[in-house]
């Protein structure tokens, strides 16, 4: 195991979680379960503790999801502070997780004196007082770096186009364009031209055109979108919510192919989620396909008092499981 890696988290409080563990992460990790049972909850707690060394970068990741949840409401126009402030000190007041990785919680001290936040990362205590809390100008300071979320609506370029500038750096674009070719051989490169991202396409008569990434539907993209944060990625994380979102069930081996192979390639612990049946059938041909042993499959499932819990199977158990042909998702 890498020494970076997620190897478990115990949550005492997060959201829908509380006294949850979830032991036996390994490189690569698919995460199923029933709708709202908290697959991408999960993730966002994971992603949150690896990134909140410090409270500008707690602050920082807190924002990132407050602004990731309202990209996807139609009503949202522009960032009011106010909201993003009362909402995200709601959800940070019960925040309390454990890695091999890091302890972090965030907590209301509420006396008849004072209203103060205790927020403590790896045993530093800090204390803000609610009036002197100002989300905004602490997570200003931080920026989230090298590890990369792809959330399960996936409108938008921008996020490619940044990771794509990291693939630039690394002078790593003839292995991108060679993956992408792969996937869809008429695609010779990808560019990136103005504000989006464009495929370049030769015709039988020698002559070239790019077309929009967009014409060629979410699989593509998210194929683009995986393979250019695992570069950015690389010896640290990726998380994809819902992994098989928009693309077609055929498509589901090259994916996963991918991102093994990058995954090992790289040193990127990946963490997804699904409930489609058809994608974890295809986790599992192609971890066996590579013989490869350092994955995990999480169950995530509420017991007779509505705890959620876990379920982990390694290699063995999981692929066993799948030729049995026992119901793996949790339902």
């Amino acid at each position: 195991m890498t020494e970076h890696f997620i190897q478990y988290i115990d949550i005492e409080r997060y959201k829908c979680f509380s006294d949850f563990s979830a032991h036996g992460f390994q490189r690569v990790n698919l995460i199923a379960g029933k709708n709202n049972v908290g697959k991408t909850a999960l993730m966002e707690a994971i992603f949150i503790n690896v990134c909140s060394s410090t409270i500008s970068d707690l602050f920082d990741s807190l924002l990132f999801f407050y602004k990731q949840r309202k990209a996807t409401d139609y009503a949202y126009k522009t960032l009011n502070k106010k909201d993003a402030t009362d909402t995200i000190l709601k959800q940070a007041s019960s925040l309390k997780s454990k890695t091999n990785i890091q302890a972090i919680e965030f907590k209301l001290n509420d006396s008849e004196i004072s209203r103060k936040y205790e927020i403590n990362i790896n045993n530093s205590n800090n204390s803000i007082a609610e009036e002197n809390m100002d989300i905004f100008s602490i997570a200003n300071k931080a920026i989230i770096k090298d590890v990369c979320w792809i959330g399960s609506s996936r409108d938008s370029q921008e996020g490619i186009i940044d990771s794509f500038t990291s693939i630039q750096k690394k002078d790593r674009e003839d292995d991108l364009n060679h993956l992408i070719n792969s996937f869809d051989n008429e695609i010779e490169k990808i560019k990136v031209i103005g504000n989006s991202i464009q495929c370049r396409v030769t015709a039988s008569d020698g002559s070239f055109s790019y077309r929009g990434i967009g014409e060629y539907g979410d699989g593509l993209r998210l194929y683009v979108s995986v393979i250019a944060d695992m570069f950015t990625a690389e010896n640290h994380y990726i998380f994809i919510d819902e992994i098989d979102n928009g693309v077609h069930y055929t498509l589901l081996d090259k994916l996963w192919d991918i991102i093994l192979k990058l995954s090992k390639e790289l040193n990127v612990q990946v963490f997804a989620t699904t409930h489609s049946r058809e994608c974890i059938e295809s986790y599992c041909r192609i971890v066996e396909k590579h013989k490869e042993r350092n994955i995990s499959f999480i169950t995530l499932v509420k017991n007779k008092e509505k705890q959620i819990k876990a379920i982990i199977r390694d290699y063995d158990t999981f692929t066993d499981s799948i030729h049995d042909s026992r119901e793996v998702r949790g339902w």
